[in-house]
């Protein structure tokens, strides 16, 4: 009995080894993903330069801009830093370095010191670029104050937004709908109206103009921008309509050449992107006889003349389901 609780404390002991050798692994494999940022940042003097903002930005423009501070002796580390190219720049108050390219990679460490003087400036898509962070945190803000009714709140965010970057549409939007709500149509007009100048084909934008004018007493201008909202939507869904047409005729393309299965793919593809465009189902009930797939192909037609009982190919679809269901 000895013997064999022995045997089972070893096993313990191995299995327990095992895992901890596991987690270990688990632990450096993550943090070789990652790489290191150092070094030094002085002033023209070569004098150490305590407190500057050491700024590490994602050269896609995309992601977070991740940030550290010098130390007393002018030095600064950033651990678990993505591997890619980045962009570095340092500043403090009016003192400015110039921006370094650097590839960080996995495992590694990357040094870059830097030189501050006066005088300098970011390039201009680095400003570009913090601009539409701000202008991005400003927008998500004001969203979320409409959302809890904070309209007040909103109205700042969106104008933070906008003095960022002041040709967004959607934010001159959503500005316009904070106005409206709050009853000030003066605000709200004027802010429709800048988005419809940025974006002619913003047609929900007419249609808050025609609610404000309805308001406002202003019977002949608010039928007048329903009617660009009107002609605005029904140009939209016409050109729509035709690009899921050019999409099916692939489709029918391959079907007609013999290849059912492609066609299954290419019109399931379609599918996905609109399913209430009814001659999708009928050409998938088509190309799953082809393909031998009976059951969907029936259920395909039958959805096909739910969507569009009198449609271009309800008679074929009624036909091919009588012969199904004999």
């Amino acid at each position: 009995m000895h013997a064999a609780r022995t045997v089972r404390r070893r096993q313990l002991v191995r299995l327990v080894c095992v895992a901890v050798l596991a987690a270990s692994a688990a632990v450096s494999a993550t943090a070789q993903e990652a790489g290191t940022l150092r070094g030094r940042v002085v002033d023209e003097q070569q004098q150490p330069v305590a407190g500057a903002q050491v700024a590490i930005r994602p050269l896609a423009g995309d992601g977070d801009v991740a940030t550290v501070e010098t130390a007393a002796d002018g030095t600064y580390s950033r651990d678990s830093i993505a591997a890619g190219l980045y962009t570095v720049t340092a500043d403090k108050e009016d003192l400015r370095g110039d921006m370094f390219r650097v590839r960080i990679r996995s495992g590694r460490s990357v040094q870059v010191n830097v030189q501050l003087a006066a005088g300098r400036r970011d390039a201009a898509w680095i400003a570009e670029l913090g601009d539409r962070e701000a202008a991005s945190r400003a927008f998500a803000a004001g969203l979320r104050a409409s959302r809890a009714n904070d309209h007040a709140a909103a109205i700042e965010e969106f104008m933070r937004a906008i003095a960022r970057t002041p040709d967004c549409s959607a934010c001159h939007y959503n500005l316009a709908i904070a106005y409206t709500e709050l009853d000030q149509l003066a605000g709200a007009e004027t802010a429709f109206r800048r988005v419809v100048e940025l974006t002619p084909e913003y047609s929900a934008a007419y249609y808050g103009l025609a609610s404000v004018y309805t308001r406002q007493g202003r019977s002949a201008d608010a039928q007048a921008a329903r009617d660009e909202a009107t002609r605005l939507a029904r140009e939209r869904l016409a050109e729509r309509r035709r690009l899921l047409e050019e999409a099916l005729q692939q489709g029918v393309a391959r079907l007609e050449a013999g290849d059912a299965q492609g066609a299954l793919a290419d019109l399931e593809t379609l599918l996905r992107r609109d399913s209430s465009f009814g001659p999708t189902y009928y050409w998938l009930g088509v190309a799953g006889l082809r393909a031998g797939t009976i059951d969907q192909a029936a259920a395909n037609f039958r959805r096909y003349l739910q969507i569009d009982a009198a449609g271009e190919h309800a008679a074929q679809a009624r036909a091919a389901l009588a012969d199904l269901e004999r």
